[in-house]
């Protein structure tokens, strides 16, 4: 009979171990949770920094030559997005409103969304000078004198 004790006091000394590790577990995954929250709050931070020091950038009011040199590899990678996205409009034969943003039908005259009036870029307009060509792949301009695309790599001439 003594065994038998032995052994339910055994048992009931794992189960507070396993009962203590449970709660331990508990509290560290809490704590890790606390732990990421103040983490994300940093890199919200850090976005803001990122985004004051870029408008600073474009201001003109920037004179750190490190934030200068992101600021415009910011600014490339912009210009790259921008061209990307008109490509895709070019795609789906539509324009983007200035004025809201909105899809507009390359057939309309007027914004269906905010009503401002539709100016249709013509393919002059699109190129930024007269010795500047668009590379057919991601529409960046390619000045005279490049046979490859800046952005993309694409041959052009």
């Amino acid at each position: 009979m003594a065994m038998f004790d032995n052994f339910g006091k055994r048992i009931g000394d794992l189960a507070q171990n396993a009962a203590k590790k449970s709660g331990e577990m508990v509290e560290v995954t809490k704590i890790n949770i606390s732990i990421k929250s103040e983490e994300d709050s940093i890199e919200k931070i850090y976005d803001e920094i990122g985004k004051y020091c870029f408008v600073k950038f474009e201001a003109g009011n920037e004179t750190d030559s490190s934030i200068i040199d992101l600021c415009e590899k910011i600014k490339d990678h912009k210009t790259k997005i921008s061209a990307f996205k008109d490509k895709i409009n070019e795609i789906k034969n539509v324009y983007t409103c200035e004025k809201c943003g909105s899809e507009v039908s390359k057939t309309s005259v007027f914004c269906g969304n905010c009503g401002a009036k539709v100016e249709a870029k013509t393919s002059e307009e699109s190129t930024t000078e007269e010795n500047t060509v668009l590379c057919p792949n991601c529409n960046i301009a390619v000045e005279e004198g490049n046979t490859f695309c800046p952005g993309c790599g694409t041959k052009v001439r």
